[in-house]
Parts: structure tokens; C-alpha cells; sequence
């Protein structure tokens, strides 16, 4: 009697235990599962496609024919290669510095733009702080906002970079040509 007894328990702790195994396996499948996608949900979400526009050729050289070259997806290109733009002209890097703070603009490729000889003044400055224009800065209060800008790329013709034409961005890579004879502030 006492071996039936302990044959008896011993099969009902055995299937105690296979029932508690197969709990703990349908919660680890769950558990799994449930990481499985949550990370092809992040996957997806990070690796967003670059747009990267190329701007080769104008109509005019105006900064109208720019803006319409930018087109209406301007705030979401990543990267923008210049072949040619009406340089003379400061809007056209009001436009660039524009895409990059309202937008995803970080890189811009100026190496073929053969006509440009000169980086304006304060040309990436920020103009937005949170969204609303830049307050003049006060004694103690200052604005570290700073423009999406990362890397830029200058034509081998520039001779000048004016004050401050890169204050304020996030750069991390800049190639400035070997010939540049000015290099503001």
C-alpha cells in the first residue's frame, strides 16, 4: 500500500510538473512572440527610406526656379545634391537652411555647383527656435537651437565662407577646398 501510494503521488507530481512546464513553455512562446514583433515593429519604424534630390539643372537662374526645383516634398529630403543654382542670390540658402530646420535635411553636396564663390554670412544660422521665429538673444538666456544640417560638401571654386555661415548646426563633416582664400568667423 505505501508503494501504490508513492507511485500515485510521484504520477500526479509528474503531471503537476508536465502541466507547469507546458505553462511555463506557452508563456515563453507568448514572451518570444511578443519580442519578435515588437522588434520588427522598431525595425521597420528606424530604417526609414532617404530621399536624396538631385537638382542638375535650372530653368532660370532665380531663386523662383529654385524654390520649384525644391518642390513640394522639400521638408522631407534627407540628402540634396546642387549642380547649379542662382547663387547670387542669399534666398537660395534661405531656402537650403529652411529644408534643414523645418525638414530632414541633413546633408547637401555643393561640390558641382562651379559658380558659387561665396558662403554668406550666417547662410545655416537658425531662424526658428521651437518652432517660432529666433528672439534676440538676452544677457544670461541663450538659444542652442540648432539646424538638422550634418554634412556639406564645397565646390572646389569657393574663395569665401562668411561669419557665422555654420553656426549653430549639428555639422560633423565639412570639406572645405584647399583653394579658399577667406574663412569667416
Amino acid at each position: 500500500m505505501q508503494f501504490g501510494f508513492f507511485v500515485y503521488i510521484c504520477g500526479v507530481t509528474q503531471n503537476l510538473s508536465c502541466i507547469y512546464l507546458n505553462n511555463l513553455i506557452d508563456i515563453f512562446m507568448k514572451k518570444t512572440f511578443t519580442l519578435m514583433a515588437l522588434l520588427a515593429i522598431a525595425i521597420t519604424s528606424f530604417a526609414q527610406e532617404k530621399k536624396i534630390k538631385v537638382i542638375s539643372s535650372l530653368s532660370d537662374y532665380t531663386v523662383q526656379a529654385f524654390d520649384r526645383a525644391l518642390g513640394a516634398d522639400r521638408y522631407e529630403i534627407d540628402s540634396l545634391v546642387v549642380y547649379e543654382l542662382a547663387w547670387e542670390e542669399p534666398d537660395c540658402f534661405a531656402l537650403i537652411r529652411d529644408c534643414c530646420e523645418k525638414g530632414r535635411l541633413t546633408g547637401i553636396n555643393l561640390y558641382y555647383c562651379r559658380a558659387l564663390s561665396e558662403i554668406p554670412a550666417a547662410a545655416f544660422y537658425p531662424t526658428l527656435a521651437n518652432g517660432a521665429p529666433r528672439k534676440a538673444e538676452t544677457e544670461g538666456e541663450k538659444d542652442f537651437t540648432r539646424t538638422n544640417l550634418r554634412y556639406i560638401t564645397l565646390p572646389t571654386c569657393l574663395d569665401k565662407i562668411g561669419d557665422n555661415a555654420f553656426a549653430n548646426t549639428n555639422l560633423e563633416t565639412i570639406e572645405i577646398p584647399y583653394l579658399t582664400k577667406e574663412i569667416g568667423q
